[in-house]
C-alpha cells in the first residue's frame, strides 16, 4: 500500500511540475466554469434558477418541465436567461452578480496575468470576478489596454493573434 501511495505522489508531482513549467513557459490556457465563484457569496445555477422560478409564481408543473430533480435547468444557464430577458428585465437579477467579492482563485489567475504567465482563460462565467481581481491588483489592468474580454461572436472573429495581451 505504501508502494501505491509513494508511486500516486510521485505521478501528482510530476503533473505539478509540469503544470508548473507550462505557467512559467506563459504556455498555459485555463478553463472554468461557474464552480471557480461559488466561494464568492454568489449564488450557484441550482439555487437562483428555482429562486427566479418561484417569484416568477408559476404552476409546480411548470417548474417541472424547466427543472431537473436536481435543481439546474434542462437549458444552458445562458439559453435560461436570455428568455428572461426576451419576456422581462433581467437587470435586478444580474445586479446579484454585483454583490460577488472576488476569492482566492479570482485572485491567482490575476496575479498569473499580471506577469505574464497566463495568456489565455476561457470561462462560461459572467459575473466579473477576474476583472475586479485584476483592478485590484497594484497598477491595476486596464480591458482593452491590457487585456482582452471576449464574449460576443464577433469579438471571437477579430482577434488580433499578433498581439500578446491576455484574452479571456
Amino acid at each position: 500500500m505504501e508502494n501505491l501511495n509513494q508511486k500516486q505522489n510521485s505521478e501528482v508531482d510530476t503533473i505539478i511540475n509540469e503544470v508548473k513549467k507550462g505557467i512559467n513557459l506563459g504556455e498555459t490556457v485555463v478553463f472554468f466554469g461557474a464552480g471557480i465563484s461559488r466561494d464568492s457569496g454568489l449564488p450557484i445555477v441550482n439555487q437562483l434558477v428555482p429562486y427566479i422560478l418561484d417569484k416568477l409564481e408559476l404552476p409546480p408543473e411548470d417548474i417541472r418541465l424547466i427543472l431537473k430533480k436536481d435543481n439546474s435547468p434542462k437549458i444552458p444557464f445562458e439559453a435560461f436567461m436570455e428568455t428572461i430577458q426576451e419576456n422581462s428585465n433581467p437587470g435586478l437579477i444580474f445586479d446579484i452578480y454585483e454583490q460577488g467579492v472576488p476569492n482566492t482563485n479570482h485572485i491567482l489567475l490575476s496575479k498569473l496575468i499580471k506577469e505574464g504567465k497566463l495568456k489565455t482563460i476561457v470561462t462560461t462565467n459572467f459575473d466579473k470576478l477576474i476583472e475586479r481581481a485584476l483592478s485590484m491588483e497594484p497598477n491595476a489592468l486596464i480591458q482593452g489596454r491590457d487585456y482582452d474580454l471576449l464574449y460576443k461572436e464577433q469579438d471571437f472573429e477579430n482577434i488580433n493573434w499578433n498581439n500578446d495581451r491576455t484574452r479571456y
